[in-house]
């Protein structure tokens, strides 16, 4: 992937985003329009997962100007958030109950729910509003082999996530950790769908979520995809050793014997057989 090897500051990865945000423009792939601000709301959030949520925001926002985007974050309980005027989704969910909560208002009032914070499987239910950004607890089990496996760690360096933990230490004086890269990259696939959408409205939204090629780049050096059958973010785990530092990433690169990369990553946690759901349909 041509995510490979990246080695760009910050400065230069603004340049970047920004020249390529420009160049969907005047390709066509992004139609220069009034303005429609991607309202998000952030909900039962952590720490760690806000300032992720505030560093993706920050970003997207800045190459939003370029070209007449813009993205606003809201604050407030999910109750009060849900139904409000021109909301595109919910952010956050830090535990079960809360991200439970979160995904059953979205569900009634029409909007999107990314959980960031809750690995629970009985949560990898049939939203068909809900997407999870976390790793379900069945994919932590599977990675962690006896050990601890973990989201996102901030002494990775491959595929862009140096520069990804240079900027979250640079904005908090702290290491990005997986929920802060959880609530990151929540709001990086709303923004690049709204993008390629080409609209902030929730059913545009999701339709680009689940589309069969659509692709996010996660600076895990993996093409992330939604499953259909549960909207699980397709992603590889980090097993961690007994002193903390990552000792491997599950599933292991080349180690599918022919399988492709969503073949490989669907090996973690629940796979089809064991959902109900078929597309989020219930």
């Amino acid at each position: 992937m041509s995510m490979q090897g990246e080695e760009i500051g910050r400065r230069e990865f603004l340049r970047r985003a920004s020249r390529g945000c420009a160049a969907l423009v005047a390709g066509g792939a992004v139609p220069v329009q009034p303005a429609v601000p991607l309202r998000i709301g952030l909900v039962a959030a952590g720490p760690s997962a806000t300032r992720g949520v505030t560093l993706g925001v920050e970003e997207a926002a800045r190459t939003g100007t370029l070209f007449g985007r813009a993205i606003e974050l809201v604050t407030g309980t999910a109750e009060s958030l849900a139904g409000r005027r021109g909301l595109a989704a919910l952010v956050g969910g830090s535990g079960e109950g809360p991200a439970r909560a979160a995904s059953a208002l979205a569900e009634r009032a029409g909007v999107l729910f990314i959980n960031a914070g809750s690995p629970a499987d009985a949560l990898r239910g049939c939203g068909r509003n809900t997407f999870h950004v976390e790793a379900s607890a069945a994919m932590y089990a599977a990675a962690a082999s006896g050990g601890r496996a973990v989201l996102w760690h901030p002494s990775l360096e491959r595929f862009g996530a140096a520069q990804l933990n240079d900027r979250f230490r640079a904005r908090f004086a702290a290491g990005m950790d997986g929920p802060a890269w959880a609530g990151w990259m929540a709001v990086k696939v709303l923004w690049e769908a709204a993008l390629r959408a080409r609209s902030t409205q929730p059913a545009a939204l999701r339709a680009y979520l689940v589309r069969g090629d659509t692709r996010f780049d996660g600076h895990k050096g993996w093409p992330l995809s939604f499953r259909a059958w549960d909207r699980q973010l397709r992603q590889p785990l980090y097993r961690l050793d007994a002193a903390g530092k990552v000792a491997g990433e599950v599933p292991a690169r080349g180690a599918g014997g022919g399988a492709s990369s969503g073949e490989l990553l669907d090996r973690l946690g629940a796979g089809p057989s064991a959902s109900t759901c078929r597309g989020g349909t219930r």
